[in-house]
């Protein structure tokens, strides 16, 4: 696309807004933007993205390219994101809007949602992909039998009066490749356990009705419940965001520094960069299908 068919498409449709600007404020300028008002007119089975990424919303207060960040406020920085959003459709999901929430890879303090419930049998694996490689033919089992922050993701979608709405939730599991995700660590030595799974759901106001296709870059096809293997850009990739670390300290900002304690696993020996990846956990862009 050429660079004035980029720069049109932004400022029709792109609106950026402060966090810090009060929600009465947010929500004027989301219905007066040009993404909102296109949700009259959508084609049958289009849909707006509306994507949360914890690694997107900050990041950890020590060594964030070894942490994943917790989600911010516990979970209240996305409630009231999400509280502004649902406001302008009249405290519900829109019939058009597609919600993309990722939990990051963070396990999440299973107590939260189970003090009062018995815990459940493990599942069984979500799914089984396959590939072929020029060594044979190889079947990956993604056996991930926790539901992360899940619960504390879902509790952001209710009405004015805190009751939960009605939706429908498609979590499709994420395998990353483990060297792509080493060399986004910047490890080089030491022994750390590389998280390779995360999670998003995808939440809709009706259960998802979509005609069935390949996916673009993966094995499978959209009706799949797995994305494998996600290998992520690299550090010198053009696709890469990466900024001098006084210019990204700046660019992040204080208030998105998460406070998190204890010693992170592999924290000897990492690669020198002149610049850094601004989001370092970020893998919003491999779900879309």
């Amino acid at each position: 696309m050429h660079a004035y068919e980029s720069r049109t498409l932004v400022n029709t449709y792109a609106e950026l807004i402060n966090e810090g600007t009060d929600d009465d404020t947010i929500l004027i300028r989301l219905t007066d933007s040009g993404a909102f008002k296109k949700q009259s007119d959508l084609p049958p089975k289009s849909h707006i993205g509306i994507v949360y990424h914890p690694a997107l919303c900050g990041e950890s207060s020590s060594k964030p390219h070894l942490r994943v960040p917790p989600l911010r406020k516990g979970g209240d920085h996305l409630k009231r994101l999400s509280a502004i959003v649902l406001r302008a459709s009249s405290w519900d999901i829109a019939e058009g809007h597609m919600w993309f929430v990722y939990d990051a890879g963070k396990l999440g303090d299973r107590r939260l949602f189970m003090l009062h419930t018995p815990p459940p049998p493990l599942p069984p694996p979500l799914a089984t992909a396959t590939t072929t490689t020029t060594t044979g033919h190889h079947t990956l089992q993604n056996c991930i039998h926790h539901t992360g922050n899940r619960q504390a993701l879902l509790n952001a979608f209710v009405d004015s009066e805190g009751k939960p709405l009605m939706k429908a939730v498609s979590p499709i599991s994420i395998l990353l490749d483990e060297e792509s995700v080493m060399d986004r660590m910047d490890l080089v030595r030491g022994f750390a356990t590389i998280d390779q799974s995360q999670h998003v759901y995808i939440v809709t106001k009706n259960a998802l009705n979509l005609n069935r296709h390949k996916r673009l870059h993966y094995h499978g096809s959209n009706r799949g419940s797995t994305l494998a293997i996600v290998e992520l850009t690299q550090w010198e990739s053009e696709e890469t965001w990466a900024l001098k670390l006084e210019r990204k300290k700046a660019v992040i900002g204080p208030a998105a520094k998460i406070a998190v304690g204890g010693p992170a696993a592999g924290d000897e020996g990492n690669k020198k960069r002149d610049k850094v990846d601004t989001y370092t956990h970020n893998t919003c862009f491999i779900v879309w299908f």
